[in-house]
């Protein structure tokens, strides 16, 4: 008797993070035998296992249940819950297949007002039909657990983002090809440049540091860029999406990477940072202490003063840089393990099941 679980994973996204994060639990729960993934996409990607295309389509996630006939649907993060709230109501009155829904982030970032209130609603709606809610730290457990039933909730760490690592610089290497010079001390932002992450503290810092080489890697969000203009002469925007292949060479070639979100519940970047032995800034807010307090400096939010005290005592303390690089290793491969993460989303998948 087959006693594999058949999952049909539902990756909202269109790149990025979350997409990332998708694929690799696909590959590394996938990896066990005990769960056979079809993946429910937007794009082409090689990472997953199956892909089909299209999943904001309400049509083409109905057809998938027709036709792979899963044990459960695992609907992954998106900040526009509405999209998969259609599916959930059809399936409480006729699929009747069991749910896992995943949410990251418990409001959207940047919006305000009509938009929030919509996501607010349907979100509170999407909680109550899923079978299990899989969330990835204790605070976002704590705050949910007062909008749905506590005994649905899992928690189940983000696992750690070593694979970013592909052996292809060295630090001195990666610094030769930014063409950074021995004595230049390297502040590296990484990730999608929206509001909510504070670059522009950070581009105050940088004034204050003259001295000091920053570089921000990532798209900017097209309503944000003004807010970035002009830039001081010391910081370096690398304005486009970064391939998998090519983010180890901003890491290794860094002294410090800084995160000073003004909210997170929970961060790529940081998950790169501590895999890749780059000493960590970030800020003092929502879910960070959970996630990286004790391998980080730890900085108020909204605060370039801040800033600048945390890298300048970075700099000035080779041995604090390295108690960071390898406490912050040690929790991205003991505490952030795949085999915790794949342990904790089987149990999950067991207990929608019962």
């Amino acid at each position: 008797m087959d006693t594999t679980i058949k999952v049909l994973l539902v990756e909202q996204s269109n790149g990025g993070g979350h997409a990332h994060y998708a694929s690799h639990i696909v590959k590394h729960v996938g990896r066990t035998g005990a769960v056979r993934f079809t993946v429910l996409g937007e794009r082409n990607d090689s990472e997953f296992a199956r892909l089909i295309d299209a999943p904001y389509r309400t049509g083409s996630l109905w057809r998938a249940v027709r036709e792979e006939n899963p044990d459960i649907v695992h609907l992954f993060p998106s900040v526009r819950p509405w999209i998969i709230l259609p599916f959930l109501i059809m399936n409480k009155l006729w699929w009747r297949k069991k749910t896992v829904y995943t949410i990251h982030n418990i409001e959207p970032h940047e919006w305000k007002g009509i938009k929030t209130w919509i996501v607010k609603v349907t979100q509170a709606t999407v909680l109550r039909l899923a079978d299990i809610v899989v969330v990835q730290n204790e605070l976002t457990r704590k705050i949910l657990s007062s909008a749905t039933d506590e005994k649905k909730l899992r928690i189940v760490l983000h696992g750690n983002y070593c694979w970013f690592d592909n052996k292809r610089y060295t630090r001195s290497t990666a610094r030769t090809a930014l063409k950074l010079k021995p004595h230049e001390f390297m502040v590296l932002f990484f990730g999608e440049v929206r509001p909510y992450k504070g670059v522009t503290y950070v581009i105050e810092a940088a004034r204050k540091l003259p001295n000091i080489i920053f570089y921000i890697v990532g798209k900017v969000y097209e309503p944000f860029r003004p807010l970035l203009e002009p830039l001081p002469k010391n910081v370096l925007l690398v304005d486009k999406y970064i391939p998998q292949e090519d983010v180890e060479l901003y890491y290794k070639a860094a002294d410090v990477n800084i995160c000073p979100y003004l909210e997170a519940s929970t961060s790529g970047p940081i998950q790169i940072a501590i895999a890749m032995k780059t000493p960590l800034i970030a800020t003092d807010v929502d879910s960070m202490p959970e996630i990286v307090g004790d391998v980080a400096v730890m900085i108020p939010p909204k605060n370039s003063m801040a800033i600048v005290d945390a890298i300048q005592r970075l700099q000035a303390s080779p041995t604090l840089r390295k108690r960071l690089k390898d406490a912050g290793y040690h929790k991205a491969t003991v505490t952030y393990a795949w085999e915790k993460t794949v342990d904790s989303m089987q149990q999950a998948y067991a207990a929608a099941l019962q």
